[in-house]
This record gives structure tokens, C-alpha cells and sequence, in this order.
């Protein structure tokens, strides 16, 4: 087994309760993994499922469909996080589409390794369901944020909060490594494509942002963070 595959599920806030041991027994049962390329999807809203994805590499966008067809981007999920929790913990059909938005690859753990693991540390239901309480509470704190306020501060406040996850240093500030469209960020903050378009074109008027080889890059985030409340 690939020593970054038991790193990813040993990660997981629900597994650091129990013993060394039963992680790594847990790890053996679940050495199962796939790529998932840019555009693809790892499952899709509607799908039945019994396992849990762990992203081991990349990052997922899942997205919502409304009656009216409409796309709502809720959620970006990188290194580290973890996918279909609700379908895991009652079959359920899942809620929303997670689409990679860069090649990607994810470890899967069944429904099967999960209840295994509790029937030997009965400890373990109350933290995922403690984790999966503080997840909503997150998820629903953010759903929030990016729907308040003028265009321009959301399109700030995603653009940090994108920053922070997945930027990387590069001369001309901080680069967003992923490839990110206008419509993608309309679909996150509620905001039209076109207005969208517009506060990003004001931005880069600003010299506040970039954009390099579908990448966009803030020129300076302690700055742009200064200014995401001034209108």
C-alpha cells in the first residue's frame, strides 16, 4: 500500500480517535484508489453509493442542479477532504455532482471498512458524527458569506479564501492553482457570468489581480483582503 494513500485516510479528523493500530488495519482494507480527470466526474448528483472519497491529490467542485436546471457551485474540496459522507452513513442518493476541476485522484473507503472499524471502537460514530455537525456548520457559515454583499466583495472573498487554500507564491504575487472560469465563479456566488466579467475586469483595471494561462493571481492578498469590504 502507497505510503501517501495510508497518509490520506490517516488525515481524516474522524480517524485521529483511534488507535494507531486500527488506522492502519482500516488503510489495508480500503487500499483502493482512481484518477479522476479535469472536467470528469466522481460521482454525480442523484447517484446511489456506499463509500466515501478521500482526495488524495486535486480538487472537486460540487455542484448543485436546481428544478430549473441552474448550477450553484457549494463547495470546493482539495488534499485532504472528503467527498459523499452523506451517501456513507445511509445510502442515500447524493445531494450534489462532485466534478474534478484539475486531474485529480481519490482513495475510497467503503461503508463496509467504516463499520468495521466502529464495532472495534465504538468511540469512532460519535466523532464522525461530531465532524460531519461541524462540516454543516462550515459549509452553511460559507454558503452564506458568498452570497452577501456587492458582487466585487465576493468575488474578493472567493478569490482569498482561494488564495489561502490553494495559492502559491510566484513573482507577481499569489497564484490561484487552479483553473478557475468566470462562469465557475458566477456559479459560486450567485452572481451573473456578466457581472462577474465586469468586477473582474475593474480588478485587474485596479491592479489588484492577474490572470495568467487560465490562472488568476493576487498581486497583493494582505491588500485585496484590506479592500474586500470597501465597495
Amino acid at each position: 500500500m502507497p505510503e501517501s494513500f495510508s497518509y490520506s485516510l490517516e488525515s481524516l479528523p474522524f480517524l485521529t480517535c483511534i488507535e494507531p493500530e486500527l488506522v492502519t488495519t482500516l488503510c489495508k482494507r480500503a487500499a483502493m484508489s482512481t484518477h479522476v480527470k479535469q472536467g470528469e466526474a466522481l460521482y454525480r448528483q442523484g447517484d446511489i453509493s456506499d463509500v466515501l472519497f478521500v482526495v488524495q491529490k486535486g480538487t472537486f467542485k460540487s455542484v448543485w442542479v436546481n428544478q430549473e436546471g441552474k448550477e450553484i457551485i457549494l463547495q470546493l474540496s482539495g488534499k485532504g477532504s472528503f467527498l459523499g459522507e452523506n451517501s456513507i452513513c445511509d445510502k442515500t442518493r447524493h445531494l450534489t455532482s462532485a466534478i474534478a476541476m484539475v486531474d485529480s485522484r481519490v482513495c475510497i473507503l467503503t461503508r463496509d471498512n467504516l463499520e468495521e472499524v466502529i464495532r472495534e471502537s465504538p468511540g469512532l460514530a460519535l466523532q464522525v458524527i461530531c465532524n460531519l455537525g461541524n462540516r454543516l456548520r462550515a459549509f452553511s457559515q460559507e454558503v452564506l458569506d458568498f452570497r452577501i454583499g456587492s458582487t466585487r466583495e465576493r468575488v474578493l472573498k472567493l478569490l482569498i479564501k482561494l488564495a489561502a487554500e490553494y495559492g502559491e507564491p510566484c513573482p507577481e504575487g499569489t497564484r490561484i492553482n487552479m483553473r478557475l472560469t468566470q462562469y465557475e465563479i458566477s456559479c459560486f456566488i450567485g452572481a451573473s457570468r456578466v457581472m462577474v466579467a465586469q468586477t473582474l475586469k475593474r480588478l485587474i483595471a485596479e491592479n489588484q489581480v492577474t490572470r495568467d494561462k487560465n490562472q488568476y493571481i493576487l498581486i497583493d492578498p494582505e491588500g485585496v483582503r484590506g479592500s474586500c469590504c470597501s465597495g
